[in-house]
């Protein structure tokens, strides 16, 4: 049982961080494609699927998390540390990166009114650094 939800917990975070840099870069494309609608519409749909590709697997990484947590005999502090930093990393990532790629989403369907797409593009690419660093740090304490 520990081994199967070892392997979902890393075949997770293998699907969430790809989906993370393939969004990043989905998202430095649509701030440099300018005017060229047809280019920033396909983008779009991509990182929306992208975004639906990586919660799914924090999902994954949170649950099995959870199940790895349960199965656990000694708790010690980077125990601990890992399991809530993790898990709380998870949760911001599907609360957050879901809302700003919605958000996104609504401004680029609207961009004939002439909005910016710069605010909603900056929010996403702070929310992916966020749920990055927090993936970095618990790594390290994990590798410790």
């Amino acid at each position: 049982m520990k081994h199967t939800a070892l392997f979902i917990h890393l075949l997770g975070f293998s699907v969430w961080v790809g989906s993370f840099i393939a969004m990043m870069i989905c998202l430095i494309y649509i701030r440099k494609s300018g005017s060229n609608t047809e280019m920033i519409q396909m983008l779009n749909r991509l990182q929306t699927r992208l975004t639906i590709i990586g919660n799914s697997g924090a999902l994954l990484m949170l649950i099995s998390g959870l199940i790895l947590y349960s199965l656990t005999k000694t708790y010690t502090l980077p125990i601990y540390l890992t399991a809530a930093i993790g898990g709380g990393t998870c949760v911001f990532s599907i609360w957050a990166i879901t809302f700003q790629s919605n958000r996104l989403s609504e401004r680029i369907k609207s961009t004939s009114a002439g909005k910016s797409l710069t605010t909603p593009i900056t929010l996403m690419n702070v929310s992916s650094w966020v749920v990055l660093i927090g993936i970095a740090v618990v790594v390290g304490i994990a590798t410790r």
